[in-house]
């Protein structure tokens, strides 16, 4: 009787499947003990909770299908989109490495930190991967220092991150406030408490070791990644990163090294070319360039000792001294401008007077020490020589097809015209830089700025800058300048 019953459950379990009554077939299976087929038929029919709990119920186990089960369920998780689900099966049966390729698929910082913890007991280089992309995507984006602190308790083999992270703070605890005031006490040399080598400051309140440059090396990278939804963070990071080489060298040796010169020109190339597509950028890090020269060079741009501790090298000193005079001449008209609104006040006149004297003659000798560092006569005129090919090319091809020659020979008086008309080579004069050089673009106008900023002031200032560049020696342009200040003067007081 028992074997009658036992087999027409089989059979009536067979024809439940066939209708489609999976659920109901498997519990005819199971009532008649058999576990095992009644586990396949609901995972073959993706039923893989009901699986699992059919073959956990027996009294021993069958571990070969629960693995089964199991990764199966996994592998469906993966395939419709349920990365955590996934997560949770492949965790469960000791895959630690398709765990963590699942846990890296939800892109949560929470998920990320656990993937991480996980990497560390089979992936060293895994491990270091996602702990530096959580730095980067969240921590450091979001000024999470101390939490990032407390994810690098967790992972010993990574503390020498724990430098980039605190040289990343320190960016901002040293932000300094860059406005007229402090760029103007900075180039008129100025002392200032609040400026302070960014160098010496990491040094001294960042906890580091030796070897961490080696492996900081490694994960910082020497070229910049741009990432337009997360830009002025992305760059950040990067300046925090170079800045531990640079100083972690500086230590070592005492001396900006050459390869540090280089470090340090790609950290002002970023922030030249961020300033120049962002002109009005509202972030909290603006004015970049600035912040970085302020930070290298804290006694200001005239300060005899300032390349002292630079390593030998002519090449890289110049374009360094290129981005700093950049940097000086980008506040000429933001700084007399703020002057001159002082002006309109009848308030302590003769004190905005000097201070316009005072500015005045400070440009003066940053033009007079630096403008060789951005226009030297090889590079201007290579470029000036390119840019007549170029315009003369120009106007071949566009004349070329209203080019005729009439019956006697002769041609269009059209192109003669504009052959004749060709501007000098002064008139449209570009001047760039080369190898990482900062590049100066002069158009007409732009070569007088100075003047009309002068003028705006009230100084009548009728002598051009462009006739600075062309003397050939140091003495007659030190005694320009000195009869431009004479006369400055003058007009000054004649005003008054």
């Amino acid at each position: 009787m028992f074997r009658l019953w036992t087999k027409m459950c089989d059979v009536y379990a067979g024809q439940l499947e066939d209708v489609g009554e999976v659920t109901k077939a498997s519990t005819y299976l199971v009532a008649i003990k058999k576990f095992n087929e009644a586990a396949m038929l609901l995972l073959k029919n993706n039923l893989f909770r009901e699986a699992l709990a059919v073959v956990k119920s027996q009294d021993k186990q069958n571990d070969e299908i629960i693995l089964e089960i199991t990764k199966t369920w996994a592998e469906y998780n993966v395939l419709h989109g349920h990365p955590k689900e996934a997560a949770h099966c492949y965790l469960s049966i000791g895959d630690v490495r398709n765990t963590i390729s699942c846990l890296i698929k939800i892109k949560q910082t929470k998920e990320l930190s656990l993937a991480a913890k996980l990497a560390r007991y089979i992936d060293e280089d895994m491990e270091e991967s996602l702990v530096v992309n959580i730095l980067k995507t969240d921590y450091f984006r979001h000024h999470k220092w101390n939490e990032a602190q407390e994810l690098l308790k967790n992972h010993p083999k990574l503390n020498y991150l724990n430098m980039w992270t605190s040289v990343h703070e320190a960016m901002f605890e040293l932000d300094p406030k860059v406005t007229h005031k402090a760029i103007k006490n900075w180039i008129c040399d100025v002392s200032d408490e609040e400026n302070c080598s960014i160098l010496n400051y990491i040094l001294e309140h960042v906890e580091y070791k030796p070897d961490y440059y080696d492996k900081l090396l490694k994960i910082v990278g020497s070229e910049f990644i741009s990432d337009a939804s997360l830009l002025m963070p992305m760059i950040t990071v990067f300046l925090a990163g170079q800045l531990c080489l640079i100083a972690l060298q500086y230590q070592k040796t005492g001396l900006l090294t050459i390869d540090s010169q280089k470090r340090l020109i790609k950290c002002f190339a970023l922030a030249y070319n961020y300033e120049t597509v962002y002109t009005d950028s509202n972030s909290k890090f603006n004015k970049i360039l600035s912040r970085l020269i302020l930070w290298i060079f804290p006694k200001g741009p005239l300060t005899l000792d300032s390349y002292t501790n630079f390593e030998l090298n002519d090449d890289l000193m110049k374009s360094i001294r290129a981005y700093l005079c950049y940097t000086c001449f980008s506040w000429l008209k933001p700084l007399y401008t703020s002057i001159k609104k002082k002006l309109d006040s009848p308030i302590d006149e003769d004190n905005y007077f000097s201070e316009v004297i005072i500015l005045t003659q400070q440009f003066q000798l940053l033009f007079n020490n630096y403008i060789h560092d951005i226009m030297d006569v090889e590079t201007s005129n290579y470029f000036k020589a390119k840019k007549e090919i170029e315009r003369i090319n120009q106007l071949l091809t566009s004349s070329s097809s209203t080019t005729n020659t009439n019956t006697n020979g002769t041609f269009n008086e059209k192109l003669i015209g504009c052959v004749k008309t060709m501007k000098s080579v002064e008139e449209n004069e570009n001047t760039k830089l080369l190898d990482s050089k900062v590049i100066i673009t002069s158009k007409g106008n732009d070569l007088k700025s100075l003047t009309e900023n002068l003028k705006e002031c009230n100084i009548d200032n009728s002598t051009n800058f462009n006739d600075l560049c062309a003397y050939k020696n140091q003495e007659e342009s030190n005694s320009f300048c000195i009869s431009l200040q004479n006369k400055e003067i003058n007009n000054l007081l004649n005003n008054n």
